[in-house]
């Protein structure tokens, strides 16, 4: 491939571009670029540089990290008035533009690497020294963020393929569970089972045994599976992330679990049910406290958050009893009550025509929970 280097600026030639990448550009980019422009004009900003890999991916599509974990994305998008710039180091130019932002039109400022110069030191160099505002600063990632809430229809269809797909991998993860395995040897399974797919596992929780009861966030250990698995799986494809609980037992649970189980199914039908387009998101969390009541675990709420909002980012916010956010259409949420010893939780969407759980196979045993006449269909136990 051949670049052309000018004053600094890297541009592939028309003809040495490949017609598509790894990873295909985003169809509604212009869309949400203008979007951006609006609330550039809204805050009076002339220079805004969307720095976290959080807002990379929801405007183009493509990764933005090099450490999974990272927050900020190892290329920036720079809107100026007349241009849009990726911003990065020559170690990324390349593979962004050819892997992760194929078809995507954009104007390449590098530096290299070793001259140690980051996002903001080359927009604010594009800029000629005029302020550039970036979602690097929290103040601007508040004005900037609500923008990913609500999914557009391009979105929606990556969004129901990726989570169809970790529901998948997360449940093929869960028939392979046997006694002995360590909970790091089941990680590697939900990990395989994710990769396999295309995704990228950004959360992996594995508890087994006791510790199902004892730990909400369960960071696997070297401790050797008995009879019972929680498993977790929060994970991500084109900046969108979502996230499913799955239970696996080998042989009969205890009626004692099974009531726990049941338990967790209601209250995560109460608040999915509860989810639809104008329901204050401070009701919906009284509503599950009700059912945690209902279901005789008043207080459990206060171990662990019930969920929130999700998309771009695992929660976008969590719901507590102060939120003052209302459920909008084409938004998605992912709720997860838990007691000790069992958790519910799937990704759902809610749209006009109702909710869909994005998440949930139809290939692993269900509860048919009756909500106020409506049936929710929850994740049982996979019994092995």
């Amino acid at each position: 491939m051949l670049y052309l280097l000018e004053a600094g600026i890297f541009r592939p030639e028309p003809e040495a571009r490949p017609p598509g990448g790894k990873a295909m550009a985003h169809d509604d980019f212009q869309d949400k670029l203008e979007l951006l422009r609006r609330r550039m004009a809204e805050r009076g900003l002339m220079h805004l540089l969307l720095g976290t890999q959080t807002n990379v991916a929801w405007l183009t599509g493509g990764r933005g990290h090099i450490l999974l974990a990272s927050e900020e994305s190892c290329g920036g998008i720079l809107l100026v008035p007349d241009a849009t710039y990726l911003v990065t180091n020559n170690i990324e130019a390349e593979r962004l533009l050819d892997e992760e932002m194929a078809g995507i039109d954009l104007t390449v400022r590098h530096a290299r690497w070793n001259e140690q110069r980051g996002l903001l030191d080359l927009a604010r160099e594009i800029a000629g020294g005029a302020p550039v505002a970036s979602d690097l600063d929290p103040a601007v990632e508040v004005a900037v963020g609500p923008l990913r809430w609500t999914l557009s229809a391009g979105d929606q269809a990556r969004y129901r393929e990726v989570c169809r797909q970790s529901g998948e991998a997360l449940e093929a993860a869960g028939r392979r569970v046997r006694a002995g395995q360590t909970e790091f040897q089941v990680a590697g399974l939900v990990a395989d089972e994710t990769y396999g797919r295309g995704l990228d596992p950004v959360l992996i929780l594995v508890a087994s045994d006791e510790r199902v009861y004892s730990r909400r966030h369960p960071l696997p250990t070297g401790k050797r599976v008995e009879r019972y698995a929680m498993l977790v799986l929060c994970a991500r494809r084109h900046g969108l992330i979502s996230a499913c609980t799955r239970l696996v037992h080998i042989g009969e649970p205890d009626p004692d679990l099974r009531k726990r189980h049941r338990a967790v199914a209601a209250i995560d039908a109460s608040l999915i049910a509860a989810t639809r387009p104008g329901a204050p998101v401070g009701g919906i969390f009284a509503r599950a406290l009700e059912a945690y009541a209902a279901t005789g675990f008043a207080d459990q709420w206060m171990h662990h958050h019930q969920g929130g909002l999700i998309g771009y980012r695992g929660r976008e916010y969590f719901a507590t009893a102060a939120s003052t956010e209302i459920v909008a259409p084409d938004q998605a949420f992912a709720w997860n009550p838990s007691v000790p010893g069992a958790k519910s939780e799937d990704t759902i969407l809610v749209t006009a025509a109702g909710v869909e759980i994005l998440t949930q196979t139809g290939a692993f045993p269900t509860l048919a929970v009756d909500v106020a006449g409506e049936i929710v269909l929850r994740p049982d136990i996979l019994v092995i």
